[in-house]
């Protein structure tokens, strides 16, 4: 995994949720077991990546800005890899109250998608500007085609 930031340590070790104390300043980041790969929950996507490397791309995201207007923190992999079950290549991290923990799920904008969301322009233009994945990807999410 090409993720730079390797910052979250765990708060709740073996927990079926594991809560993360993450990046700086340090937040509450906690891995949902229904967004898992063992959860086969109706209209919930899932992870095909660990807890903790769930947890670095959240910290990767709020690193390098990838924020939109509302606070939802927005991430993808710098080679444009699947990071969810059915195939997704980006993935979004919200909460739902100041003090509640993030989390994180992916997301693509697909048609027939599980979690279908569009990434907002203002993050699409950061990631052009940055290279952060592939010209290919950043053409088909333009399109909302991926």
């Amino acid at each position: 995994m090409a993720i730079a930031a390797r910052t979250c340590a765990t708060a709740t070790p073996g927990a079926q949720d594991p809560v993360y104390v993450t990046c700086a300043p340090p937040v509450q980041y906690q891995s949902l077991y229904y967004h898992r790969p063992a959860a086969k929950l109706p209209g919930k996507s899932r992870w095909i990546l660990s807890s903790d490397d769930e947890c670095h791309a959240f910290c990767h995201a709020s690193d390098r800005g990838w924020i939109d207007s509302r606070g939802k923190h927005w991430f993808v992999m710098p080679d444009a890899s699947v990071i969810g079950a059915s195939r997704e290549r980006i993935a979004t991290f919200t909460r739902s109250d100041v003090g509640i923990p993030w989390h994180g799920y992916p997301v693509s904008a697909l048609p027939d998608a599980v979690a279908r969301t569009s990434v907002p322009p203002e993050v699409l233009r950061a990631w052009e500007q940055e290279g952060a994945t592939t010209r290919g990807l950043i053409k088909k999410l333009w399109k909302r085609r991926a």
